[in-house]
């Protein structure tokens, strides 16, 4: 549980989250479009722990990205409650 990397990126979308259910999207150039819908039930956090592993991954990396990448990430207020926690712990 305690696997989420923490930083700005990471501050970033869990701010979002606390107004709504954050888009972030990864584009450069043409190529394949891939939808990832993380949380989408209430008890969910591992695939929202997957998806900041995949962001992170993602912001991080000197290599072109073709297409377009969309996480569609899903929160409760609970999910989001604990998460924070985490994170506080890992500070």
């Amino acid at each position: 549980m305690n696997s989420i990397e923490h930083t700005p990126l990471t501050d970033y979308i869990l701010d979002l989250a606390k107004k709504g259910n954050p888009i972030i999207k990864f584009s450069n150039g043409n190529g394949p479009v891939i939808v990832l819908n993380a949380g989408r039930h209430g008890a969910e956090l591992a695939s929202i722990i997957s998806a900041f592993k995949l962001i992170n991954t993602l912001a991080n990396s000197n290599q072109e990205i073709k297409g377009l990448f969309i996480f569609v990430l899903y929160f409760s207020l609970k999910q989001l409650q604990i998460i924070l926690e985490l994170l506080m712990v890992l500070i």
